[in-house]
């Protein structure tokens, strides 16, 4: 479906929506019975970035670790080393962890800040060899909290130049 010359991947490849947290069975099923398979890999990927971008604000180093994994699930499709079933299930893969990684911190009564460290910490080899999965929540609330009272105590940040000349 071209408009204004510009191809809308999504529409070509059967989604009626722009939203990975849609992963239903049946939703699955159609887009591995898409005959145009290429469309569907475009537009799960771009799903994929999107949603990847969204978490990036609040989780940088899950976002960094989901582009990795993205990427490169996209360079072994373009270097031929799976077929476009075996990409089209590694990215819906992808897109459930990413939709259960957002319901693990509610599941640990984790705020999106003290989710980021989380992840930071649980991505820490020996952390994570060290430390139960309770242990590294209750350490990445009370980082935000200590975060928090330095925020306050310092008050507004300061330029350590000075005053703006002008």
């Amino acid at each position: 479906m071209v408009s204004d010359g510009i191809l809308d991947v999504f529409a070509a490849a059967g989604f009626a929506t722009q939203n990975i947290s849609v992963l239903s069975e049946e939703f699955v099923a159609g887009v591995r019975a898409i005959p145009e398979r290429n469309l569907a890999i475009e537009a799960l990927r771009r799903l994929l970035a999107d949603a990847i971008a969204g978490r990036e604000r609040s989780n940088i180093v899950q976002a960094r670790l989901l582009t990795e994994r993205l990427d490169e699930a996209m360079r072994r499709y373009h270097n031929r080393a799976v077929d476009s079933l075996q990409v089209i299930d590694e990215l819906i893969a992808l897109a459930r962890e990413i939709d259960n990684s957002a319901r693990l911190g509610t599941q640990l009564g984790l705020s999106s800040e003290e989710m980021a460290f989380y992840t930071a910490l649980a991505e820490n080899g020996s952390a994570r060899e060290m430390m139960r999965v309770e242990d590294l929540r209750i350490l990445a609330q009370q980082l935000v909290v200590q975060i928090r009272r330095y925020k306050r105590s310092t008050g507004p940040a300061k330029s350590r130049f000075g005053p703006k000349c002008g």
